[in-house]
């Protein structure tokens, strides 16, 4: 009797697996894979309910291409990255999914979110003017990010090809005053 471990090829295993069954990842574990730590998880999270689709055309392969490529030569500062470093493992999944459904719920029929949501909102929109929230690190953040979407090509390049390689999130975008 043989045991199966003296036996397996694990490199003929990873040739089979990337020939054969690549294609049947879906982008997003395909991204986490690319950039695995904080930085891959990131993109995963904010953009996870958008890529559940895989790559099955030489079109979203070209697009997803792209995307790697400009994530690879992305330089984001070091400042940026312990954030994302130190915000990442405290979100459970829980969370996520809660954030995930209730931006669905905007998204599907924003009238009626703003009007379910009203108050909250209106209390959001106080708090992110006021002084204790711009003296927070959310808030340095959130501008680090604004600066790095705006001076990185993050919409050019970044969006532009997840809107090719996901029709859920190009139709969300439609929705948008930036896509109109």
């Amino acid at each position: 009797m043989c045991r199966l471990v003296e036996n397996y090829d694990i490199d003929k295993g990873m040739e089979y697996i990337n020939s054969h069954l690549d294609h049947a990842v879906a982008i997003k574990e395909k991204l986490v894979q690319a950039f695995p730590g904080a930085y891959g998880m990131h993109f995963s999270m904010h953009f996870g309910p958008f890529l559940k689709e895989t790559l099955g055309s030489a079109k979203k392969q070209k697009a997803y291409n792209e995307i790697v490529h400009f994530l690879d030569h992305l330089t984001i500062t070091k400042e940026m990255e312990n954030d994302l470093e130190h915000i990442i493992p405290l979100m459970e999944a829980e969370d996520v999914e809660n954030i995930h459904s209730t931006i669905q719920d905007a998204i599907d029929d924003t009238d009626k979110y703003i009007m379910n949501h009203q108050k909250e909102l209106e209390a959001y929109m106080v708090f992110r003017t006021s002084e204790s929230y711009q003296s927070t690190p959310a808030y340095k953040m959130q501008q680090l990010l604004m600066e790095f979407q705006q001076n990185s090509g993050y919409y050019e390049i970044f969006i532009a090809n997840l809107k090719i390689i996901s029709r859920r999130l190009s139709r969300v975008y439609r929705k948008t005053p930036q896509g109109k």
